[in-house]
């Protein structure tokens, strides 16, 4: 029978704490690593561990200095990769939360992401102010960095998990000297951005990249006291101060201080590392000692790792701190209140009773069923607890106890959701499987949930741990398609000796048939690796065209990327690979290989009429399509500004719609030409705007100008019809308000468009009494009732009588002598008595 946990809980400030202790020898060349000569950084969640020499303690092996390098460990003290770094000094060794990528700072500035375990890397540069002055000092948070300048200068980097980090300034370099600082993340920050704090002898300043400004911390006292260290809790709502004796603790603002308390050890030490447990006690680390002060009271409690040497801590985010030292790992966090009231000594909860009913059932003792019955209405209470209480144990057999009391406790109730209950044996299942010495990610409860199966399983596939991906995957019903990816792209990596149709075989064997499988990521992995043709292969593989045709231009496969664009018939991905094969291709080169392609061939000329007409005339004549090439000339010379140009084009497009037999065309054209050297002409003798005009503007232009004998000769020279050049002419009158001009052309001789058009011209005019000087001439265009209704809207009724008289129609006359006056009246009245006379 497992033994109670209760007897290893620490308590601090009312509550209780368990440690999680896991064991191992962390070696490196040989030789067992002293954290006390080392630089250390912890992974957050768990994971991975650097270290590397602290320069300022190392120790000359024999007659030369051993080579820098960073070991990479698990929790578990398994090596996982060593780095060779030769940047200079480390002045910073930290890892980001997003990715478990390892951040690196030189003295000179120069900032290393390795964001694998490969030794691959992105490098940065601080800038001119970090290379020329030095860095000193280093502090992370979860996603970037601060560093502090030998000038005094800040510089935070935020984001450094991502492809392009930038450097920026805070405030004005610090010019008394630093004692201690710490950061306030820009998540939990007043003015939303990395804000530092620094112990000075003026007191506390405070840095933003905007301003800085300096408290007292004691304003009654002339010299301010100044502290070894400081540090902000992660809601970003306290502050811990540490100095020489006390602990001090304040709001992040100090307006309000909770307490001074006295340090009980370690006073004569100097700190190694400074964190917060949660939000409810501060972490101190003196050599193989941890000391924890609570907030609100005061009250301390040490942690002795004796044999471990100096022992690095890091705050975690579900409230628990990682303890590490040569020789162990553990993890302390506060107990559950479900373990609280399941384990603690003499406990008789609901749920302390149900794991009882384990130990009867193992005896088949009734006990078992009698306890069911004290739990009585509180049943399903005791289920729950003993669920969350076994998510929660780190020890195996504790968590088959538990589980086994919530399952015999659920089947007596009536009804009770199980999904829970399963959800938990699942993640269980996997957190004893990391938690494995081979694997050695030293995960709590609430840091699985926190991380997630995607980022749990991305950190294991840094580890090259692809079975164990598949078994969690398996088990939480989570997608494989990202671990087969990077299952294919490591085999790549690391089957040097393989032919590219081994690895094409082996890969194909388990992923031909899957489901979400990303070919291209695998193919680029092949391409970096030098393996052309291999990452054709797979390329060819890929079902989503947008991925795999920009990957074959990139594998220099033009002619396939152009084959896969077209089966797509898209439109854009076509275009693409035209104007990726422009900058690679002769243009000879490429037109043979679009004419291959008739969709293709129609997606370049519809790109180039927009965007390039020289381009599409170059196409027409490599393509032999003479009618067009000439079209796309003549299109040009007209977009031409100057008439020079438009000239030329204007002889080179005749020349080729003749040599092509198209005669029309060619004279048409040369037409044009003769237009527009005889505008040129015109604009010069008039200074007035010729140019671009059609042949009939040109024409009513001059007849507006008096130039009639000129117009008449461009009628002539251009074949003009009659009726359109009466049409001018009736225009050109009109709009110079000519009008006895207009009577004279009308008279002269027939008109071929008739003289209603003349009459509609005086009207739209407005001149009606001209107007009506036509309607007697539209005899032959417009019958009795036509003119009469004509000359009513002249105004003119004697005129609508006379030609009502002149077709002898009395009833026309009879309605308008209603609309008559004065003598008009009379002149009607006689009209009618005639025309009845001659009647009879």
């Amino acid at each position: 029978m497992a033994s109670n946990p209760a007897l290893k809980w620490e308590q601090l400030a009312g509550k209780f704490y368990s440690t999680h202790e896991y064991d191992y020898e962390l070696e490196r060349d040989g030789r067992e690593i002293d954290f006390d000569s080392s630089v250390v950084a912890l992974a957050p969640g768990g994971g991975a561990v650097a270290v590397t020499d602290d320069e300022h303690k190392l120790v000359a092996m024999g007659n030369a200095a051993r080579q820098m390098s960073i070991g990479v460990f698990s929790g578990s003290g398994n090596l996982i990769r060593r780095l060779p770094w030769d940047m200079g000094r480390i002045r910073g060794l930290g890892w980001t939360t997003e990715g478990e990528k390892l951040v690196v700072v030189s003295d000179q500035g120069s900032v290393r992401v390795y964001y694998d375990f490969h030794g691959n890397f992105n490098q940065f540069s601080l800038g001119l102010d970090a290379e020329t002055a030095g860095v000193k000092e280093t502090k992370f948070w979860n996603s970037g960095f601060v560093c502090l300048l030998n000038n005094g200068q800040f510089i935070g980097v935020l984001r450094a998990h991502s492809e392009s980090p930038v450097p920026r300034k805070l405030a004005e370099p610090v010019t008394e000297k630093i004692h201690s600082w710490c950061i306030i993340p820009p998540e939990v920050s007043m003015s939303r951005g990395v804000e530092v704090v620094a112990s000075t002898e003026q007191g506390l300043m405070t840095l933003d990249s905007l301003d800085s400004s300096t408290k007292k911390f004691d304003k009654k006292a002339e010299v301010q006291p100044v502290f070894n260290g400081l540090t902000v809790s992660p809601s970003g709502h306290h502050m811990a101060l540490v100095g020489n004796t006390h602990v001090t603790m304040g709001d992040v603002s100090l307006d309000r201080i909770y307490g001074k308390y006295e340090l009980e050890e370690n006073v004569d030490q100097p700190i190694r590392t400074l964190c917060w447990l949660g939000e409810d006690a501060v972490a101190i680390s003196f050599g193989d000692e941890v000391s924890l002060v609570g907030r609100e009271n005061g009250s301390q409690l040490t942690l002795y790792y004796n044999g471990d040497g100096a022992v690095e801590i890091r705050g975690e985010d579900d409230g628990s701190i990682r303890i590490m030292g040569n020789n162990s790992h553990h993890l302390f966090s506060r107990v559950c209140d479900a373990a609280l009231s399941i384990f603690r000594i003499g406990s008789v909860a609901p749920a302390a009773i149900l794991l009882d009913c384990v130990t009867h059932l193992d005896k088949q003792s009734p006990r078992a069923w009698e306890n069911l019955e004290i739990i009585g209405p509180d049943l399903q209470t005791a289920v729950d607890n003993c669920i969350l209480a076994a998510g929660n144990e780190d020890s195996p057999s504790l968590q088959k106890r538990l589980l086994r009391a919530a399952a015999f406790g659920k089947s007596a109730l009536d009804i009770y959701n199980s999904e829970r209950f399963v959800q938990v044996c699942d993640d269980l299942r996997v957190l004893n499987s990391v938690r494995q010495s081979e694997v050695g990610l030293c995960l709590s409860y609430q840091q699985y949930k926190l991380l997630g199966p995607k980022k749990l399983i991305q950190r294991l596939l840094l580890r090259s741990l692809h079975q164990l991906c598949f078994n969690i995957a398996d088990v939480l019903k989570y997608p494989v398609s990202a671990i087969e990816v990077n299952w294919a792209c490591s085999k790549i990596f690391h089957s040097p000796e393989s032919t590219d149709e081994e690895l094409y075989k082996a890969i194909m064997n388990r992923l031909k048939d899957r489901r979400g499988v990303s070919f291209c990521e695998i193919a680029r992995q092949a391409a970096q690796d030098g393996r052309v043709r291999l990452a054709t292969q797979l390329t060819e593989q890929e079902k989503d065209a947008y991925k795999q045709v920009p990957l074959l231009m990139e594998l220099g496969d033009d002619r396939l990327a152009l084959e896969k664009a077209v089966e797509c018939r898209s439109y854009d991905l076509i275009t693409l690979v035209q104007l990726h094969l422009q900058d690679t291709l002769s243009m000879a080169q490429l037109y043979k290989l679009i004419r291959e392609f008739p969709i293709a061939s129609h997606v370049y000329e519809n790109n180039a009429k927009v965007n390039s007409k020289e381009a599409l005339e170059q196409y027409y004549y490599q393509s032999d399509r003479q009618t067009d090439s000439a079209n796309c000339v003549y299109l040009n010379a007209l977009g031409q500004n100057l008439n020079s140009e438009k000239l030329e084009g204007f002889r080179k497009a005749a020349s080729m719609y003749s040599e092509h037999g198209s005669v029309g065309d060619a004279a048409i054209i040369e037409e044009q030409s003769k237009l527009l050297k005889l505008q040129e002409q015109l604009e010069r003798d008039y200074e007035c705007n010729f140019l671009g005009l059609s042949v009939t503007d040109t024409i009513h232009n001059l007849l507006v100008m008096g130039q009639a004998s000129k117009a008449l000769k461009i009628k002539t020279d251009f074949k003009i019809s009659e009726r359109k050049w009466t049409w001018l002419k009736l225009n050109a009158y009109v709009e110079r308000r000519d009008w006895t001009g207009l009577m004279e052309f009308a008279t002269s001789r027939r008109s071929p468009i008739g003289y209603v058009p003349f009459y509609d011209a005086c009207m739209a005019a407005g001149s009606k009494r001209n107007a009506a000087e036509y309607i007697t001439m539209t005899a032959l265009d417009a019958d009795v009732d036509e003119r009469v209704q004509m000359a009513l809207k002249a105004d003119d009724v004697s005129k609508a009588a006379k030609e009502a008289f002149g077709g002898k129609r009395g009833d026309l006359l009879e309605e308008l002598e209603s609309k008559a006056s004065g003598a008009t009246v009379e002149e009607i009245q006689g009209m009618i008595e005639e025309l009845r006379l001659a009647q009879k």
